[in-house]
């Protein structure tokens, strides 16, 4: 099996790479920026991390604290503040859990619903309208591309983590 720490280093190729992350680096801040920009147009003064609770219970629908930690790979701490802040401003309420009293499912309310939506039709409509420019091919090329990328990302672990766990699964630590 081939491990990409293994692969020998083309100057031409670290050279594109790095071009890779210069760009990812400002699609980085851009999304961010954006982030900012869709809680503020939900409710004024929601921040970046309300704003991605707020989307994924209103995907799910409900969910409890703990699967929405879990989801969002977040601290339980700042989701429950998070909860607690959404359910003050009218964005989302509780339910209690019919089979453990002890707990309770996050739901969104109607306006947070709406807002998310109007929010994420604006977003779509302008995704769309920028892309609607490009060659059938680019835009094929790009949806290619971003999926390649996205299956071989690894989410949570750092690449000395993954590194370490890569040589103990190997025999004698060799890869």
């Amino acid at each position: 099996m081939s491990h990409a720490l293994d692969a020998p280093h083309d100057p031409a190729v670290d050279q594109s790479i790095a071009r890779v992350e210069e760009q990812f680096g400002l699609l980085i801040n851009r999304v961010k920026a954006s982030m900012r920009d869709r809680a503020e147009r939900v409710y004024p003064g929601l921040q970046p991390v309300g704003y991605k609770v707020l989307s994924t219970v209103v995907r799910a629908g409900r969910l409890q604290s703990g699967a929405l930690s879990e989801m969002l790979m977040t601290d339980k701490s700042i989701i429950s503040r998070t909860v607690k802040y959404l359910e003050q401003v009218g964005l989302i309420t509780r339910e209690p859990d019919p089979l453990d009293g002890r707990s309770s499912y996050v739901v969104p309310t109607a306006i947070a619903v709406e807002r998310m939506d109007a929010v994420r039709l604006d977003d779509q409509e302008m995704l769309y309208d920028r892309l609607r420019g490009w060659d059938l091919g680019d835009v094929e090329r790009l949806a290619t591309l971003l999926h390649m990328l996205n299956e071989t990302v690894p989410t949570g672990a750092s690449a000395a983590t993954r590194e370490r766990e890569h040589e103990q699964s190997s025999p004698s630590g060799a890869c």
